[in-house]
């Protein structure tokens, strides 16, 4: 993937055999904005939010 940078680092949610890696996406400014809302009612931080709804979407479409 040419636009995402492998930087590994502890996990803190994932399980231990999950590396996190930090990528670069381009999204609406209107869509980011309602997510880290989103975060701060939930009390969540905005990478939890977006590794939240990622997930279930790939639940919903059968992702593994």
């Amino acid at each position: 993937f040419p636009y995402t940078t492998l930087f590994r680092s502890m996990p803190k949610k994932q399980n231990d055999l999950d590396p996190i890696i930090k990528t670069t996406l381009r999204i609406p400014e209107s869509l980011l904005k309602r997510a880290k809302i989103r975060g701060i009612e939930d009390g969540q931080p905005l990478q939890d939010v977006i590794v939240s709804a990622l997930e279930q979407y790939l639940k919903q479409k059968g992702g593994r």
